[in-house]
C-alpha cells in the first residue's frame, strides 16, 4: 500500500543498522560466502565479457599506478593514444586478478569482519 512506504522504508534501515557493527562471522557464514565466489567464478571465467573487463582494469591500474582491485570502475578509461603498458607489469597484474579465488580460500572470519 502507498501510505505503508514510509514505515517499510523506516523497518528496512533499521534491519540495516542491526546489521551493523562487532557481529561476529560464524565460519558457516564464511563458508557459503566461499562458495558463492568459487560459483560465481566458475561462471565468469568462462565468460570473454569478465576477461575483457578483467584486462581492462589491469591496464587502467598500470597506467594509473595503482593495484587495487577496488579502483575498477572509478578509473577513466584508458587513452587510446596513452602510454603502452610494459608487458611484463600487465602480466603481473592479470595474475594478481587470477589469484583471487585462492585469496577468497585463505580469507579467514576475522578477515571478513574488517
Amino acid at each position: 500500500q502507498p501510505g505503508a512506504a514510509d514505515q517499510c522504508a523506516s523497518s528496512v534501515f533499521a534491519e540495516m543498522r542491526s546489521l551493523e557493527g562487532d557481529a561476529p562471522i560464524t565460519e558457516e557464514e564464511l563458508e557459503t560466502v566461499r562458495k558463492q565466489d568459487r560459483e560465481r567464478y566458475a561462471i565468469d571465467e568462462r565468460e570473454n565479457s569478465w576477461w575483457l573487463s578483467r584486462l581492462d582494469g589491469a591496464v587502467r591500474r598500470v597506467r594509473c599506478g595503482t593495484t587495487s582491485e577496488e579502483a575498477d570502475g572509478k578509473l577513466s578509461p584508458p587513452a587510446m593514444d596513452g602510454p603502452a603498458v610494459p608487458s611484463q607489469v600487465l602480466v603481473d597484474m592479470l595474475e594478481v586478478i587470477c589469484k583471487a579465488p585462492e585469496r577468497m580460500e585463505a580469507m579467514t572470519t576475522t578477515d571478513m569482519q574488517k
